[in-house]
């Protein structure tokens, strides 16, 4: 898909016709975000959309919406996948709220590639060996596994906040004809707050809401459970 379409004279209008459209790439939706970013100037929207463009170097910048909830089992060679329970909540939560840092071109390869409707997360050595401590040491091999439907939930959000992004604009008259802005609109811009793609609502006032290759996402470091 072209990087502008010949149908539209307006950056925004582009930006809002790819975000409502579930058929059109999501990566060429952030390239346009990312020439609207540099345009306007806005470094922290920029930040976010490489983030989603290349991948989340730092497991700690990864927004909340990256954030999935996973199910505990160990894998028994006759009965299959026996559920783990964790009775201390903050250390389920350590082992079962994962931060995913790929790309958006990644996630959508693991959602054409994926048959079970399940992601299998890889656990570090050092949290394999806390699980069977912990779990009586059955030799049993620890699977963490997430609902496939919770990547289409990370893109489904990528574009909506795109899309509140776009309207937003809209509303105080910032729209780019002619895939440029006027001095008027830059001016109007830089008087907002940077966009936080988080908390990037106030910015505008009111605006209506329109198998993972896990590299080191968490690790159990000393005194973090006990």
């Amino acid at each position: 898909m072209a990087i502008y379409s010949k149908n539209n004279t307006s950056l925004i209008a582009e930006i809002q016709s790819l975000a409502t459209s579930e058929s059109s790439n999501i990566a060429d939706l952030l390239r346009k975000c990312l020439v609207l970013s540099k345009k306007l100037t806005l470094p922290d929207f920029e930040t976010w959309v490489d983030n989603e463009l290349n991948g989340y170097d730092n497991p700690d910048d990864v927004p909340e919406y990256r954030i999935v909830r996973c199910t505990m089992h160990l894998r028994h060679p006759g009965r299959g996948l026996i559920p783990l329970f964790i009775e201390d909540s903050q250390t389920e939560d350590f082992f079962t709220n994962i931060r995913i840092v790929q790309s958006v071109g990644s996630l959508k390869s693991l959602i054409r590639k994926n048959e079970t409707g399940y992601l299998t997360i890889p656990l570090q050595g050092e949290e394999v060996a806390y699980i069977n401590r912990s779990s009586g040491d059955y030799g049993l091999p620890p699977v963490r596994r997430s609902s496939i439907s919770h990547v289409h939930g990370i893109l489904d959000s990528i574009r909506n906040k795109i899309l509140q992004v776009a309207l937003g604009f809209e509303e105080i008259g910032i729209i780019g004809e002619g895939m440029s802005f006027s001095s008027d609109e830059k001016k109007q811009a830089s008087e907002l707050q940077n966009i936080n793609i988080e908390n990037f609502q106030g910015v505008f006032g009111n605006v209506s809401d329109s198998t993972v290759n896990q590299t080191n996402t968490i690790k159990i470091k000393k005194n973090e459970i006990g």
